[in-house]
């Protein structure tokens, strides 16, 4: 499965549906440093997108992503912070 990988000067996320998170069982594990925005998820690319890829992998799906970077600051550093 293909997701969007967003890039800022400072940082990436992972954007994932809420509800593949919870079908993996992997919802309490997500970070605080990762943020929500509507039925997604932005999980921080250091800790919470390789916990979300082992899971899909553990599952035999492979996660291949569609980057998309910028020289600005990202608008989903001001999305809500993740909190299940």
């Amino acid at each position: 499965m293909k997701f969007p990988f967003y890039m800022d000067p400072g940082h990436g996320w992972l954007k994932v549906p809420i509800s593949l998170l919870r079908e993996l069982g992997i919802e309490s594990r997500i970070t605080r440093y990762s943020y929500r925005w509507g039925d997604h998820a932005y999980l921080e690319e250091d800790c919470d997108a390789m916990t979300f890829i082992k899971a899909m992998e553990a599952r035999g799906r492979k996660v291949e992503f569609d980057e998309h970077s910028s020289n600005r600051e990202s608008v989903i550093r001001g999305y809500e912070p993740w909190d299940p």
